[in-house]
């Protein structure tokens, strides 16, 4: 309102002037009010957004959260795959010439042949 003494004398008149534009999502202001009220309001908006940034950063942590948990998962899923592999491994090794008898593998069996 550029004119201050008008709006005191409409408030005058009226009391609920003010609050009845609240209630419309109206703030009224004057010329002495205005830098404080704009100022208000940007801190409003940059609290606001300060939110937004809180609560999207704490979405991204429970997605980062729920991937890292599948990795694990998966890395331990490798470990059993390699462990079962080595293990094959072993017994392959020992079928072929590591055996507590000697000449019970295979080959000690194929020397036995070619002796």
């Amino acid at each position: 309102m550029p004119i201050e003494p008008a709006f005191v004398l409409a408030q005058r008149e009226d009391q609920r002037i003010f609050l009845d534009a609240l209630d419309k999502n109206i703030v009224i202001v004057t010329s002495s009010t205005l830098l404080a009220t704009m100022r208000t309001v940007s801190y409003i908006w940059k609290q606001e957004k300060q939110k937004q940034s809180v609560l999207e950063i704490a979405r991204q942590s429970g997605l980062l959260y729920d991937k890292l948990v599948g990795f694990v998962e998966d890395l331990r899923g490798v470990g059993a795959k390699l462990d079962a592999a080595n293990d094959s491994y072993h017994n392959a090794m020992q079928k072929l010439m590591e055996s507590r008898k000697y000449g019970d593998t295979l080959l000690g069996r194929a020397e036995r042949i070619r002796n």
